[in-house]
């Protein structure tokens, strides 16, 4: 579904990593788009909450430093989550302070998840 909305907007996927090269952990997904050259990736952290409820944090970086339309690609994610997983009873995506108005190359991470390691499709 992500990637539906993604293609349309002229990305393809590149890459797909988890941690320990494990699917069952954290993951992420690098698309690129080969007519401007961006690269966005999209990490998805499970954790549990103080709850003991298992949630998910969704974020997204890019090579590009245009907060704007890093904000337009969460809201339409978001939006496209809602409305084809019936089992999301209300997804929410926030902005990290410490990533906040910053993308990858300012950080100077390649990743956000713990030891990734490339998964190829069969």
């Amino acid at each position: 579904m992500i990637f539906d909305l993604l293609k349309e907007k002229g990305f393809s996927l590149k890459e797909t990593r988890y941690t320990d090269g494990d699917p069952a952990k954290s993951g992420e997904r690098k698309y690129v788009c080969a007519l401007t050259g961006e690269e966005l990736t999209i990490s998805l952290l499970p954790y549990e909450d103080e709850n003991a409820e298992l949630q998910t944090e969704l974020i997204l970086s890019s090579n590009e430093s245009n907060e704007e339309s890093r904000e337009q690609y969460r809201k339409a994610i978001v939006n496209e989550l809602k409305g084809t997983c019936r089992s999301i009873a209300d997804v929410s995506l926030k902005c990290s302070e410490e990533t906040r108005g910053k993308d990858a190359k300012d950080l100077g991470k390649t990743s956000m998840i713990e030891n990734p390691v490339t998964v190829s499709r069969k």
